[in-house]
């Protein structure tokens, strides 16, 4: 079963909200008025769709496109391991695909080891 990026980012978004008292201090920070729709990105009744995680990355001041790379190492008990996360994004792509995948990684984490 392959992780796709919905998975990346809830298990990204749920690894941030660890870091507040409450989902409803997480909310306020990142711009909602209460704990609804963060509620149902949480219980996957709402993806967390590109505004959204732009949204988030922009209000907690992290680089774009945070929550869209694999970070097993925040995600405790609810993760798995960079190299299944890898194994399973690398499935069914060319040669060239994952190579520029790679890549773009690279390039990602780089920025964010500024």
């Amino acid at each position: 079963m392959s992780i796709k990026i919905a998975d990346i980012r809830l298990l990204n978004l749920k690894s941030l909200i660890s870091r507040y008292d409450s989902r409803l201090d997480f909310a306020l920070k990142v711009g909602y008025p209460d704990t609804g729709y963060l509620n149902q990105m949480l219980t996957s009744h709402s993806a967390i769709g590109n505004s959204t995680a732009a949204k988030i990355c922009e209000k907690l001041d992290l680089q774009e496109g945070w929550l869209d790379i694999p970070r097993p190492s925040l995600w405790g008990e609810d993760g798995t391991s960079a190299v299944e996360v890898m194994s399973d994004m690398a499935d069914g792509m060319t040669n060239d695909e994952l190579a520029l995948v790679i890549s773009e990684l690279a390039m990602r984490l780089a920025k964010s080891n500024k």
